[in-house]
């Protein structure tokens, strides 16, 4: 799809018309959160642009940050990206975590022929007594996000909780080794606990 703008110059009647394709367009943070407000009507915190599979396809995801009296947390919509516009694919429950504070990265496991998005809460919900990390692995293609849980208290060693999705050996090491360095003694809990601190 090609997009027209239409600038008149002060004092000069001729027009000049940039001819903007909507595939490269998408691409660029700015047009892509006015895109998805004026379309589907979400205000977007942060989009990033995945490559689908090994035929050059790609997929836009976007996370919404929610925040008001009745609940919080993060909510990942998946597109794909078509000649002229988008098609929501899949969209998150309200997830725990935050936009602020966090860490979001492509990155590429094996046993994966394309992208993933990966989401580190960090220690925005952590302090001097303890606290909560949350990291979710988004599969675009799949339309999974693999989830794990960190819970730090003083009263033992922290737990970690991986969901029931979260099958591959290789997913399931990516998250223990993200944390392990900084938690040698972390265990690995059935049960998803809070720290509730």
């Amino acid at each position: 799809m090609i997009i027209s703008f239409t600038f008149s110059a002060c004092k000069k009647t001729e027009e000049k018309k940039i001819e903007v394709d909507f595939k490269s367009a998408i691409e660029t943070q700015s047009f892509a959160k006015n895109y998805l407000y004026e379309n589907f009507q979400l205000k977007i915190d942060s989009v990033f642009i995945l490559n689908f599979s090994s035929d050059s396809l790609k997929s836009l995801v976007a996370f919404q940050e929610i925040s008001n009296n009745k609940e919080a947390g993060l909510k990942i919509f998946n597109f794909t990206i078509g000649d002229t516009s988008l098609t929501k694919i899949f969209e998150s429950n309200l997830l725990d975590g935050s936009i602020e504070g966090s860490s979001i990265q492509q990155v590429t496991l094996p046993e994966f022929t394309y992208q993933l998005l990966y989401y580190n809460s960090l220690d925005y919900f952590t302090g001097s007594r303890g606290g909560d990390i949350f990291l979710y692995l988004v599969d675009s293609k799949l339309n999974e996000i693999y989830y794990a849980h960190l819970s730090i208290t003083a009263k033992r060693n922290p737990r970690l909780f991986i969901s029931e999705n979260t099958k591959l050996p290789t997913v399931r090491k990516f998250f223990n080794d993200e944390l392990k360095n900084d938690f040698p003694n972390l265990v690995i809990s059935r049960k998803d606990i809070k720290s509730d601190l």
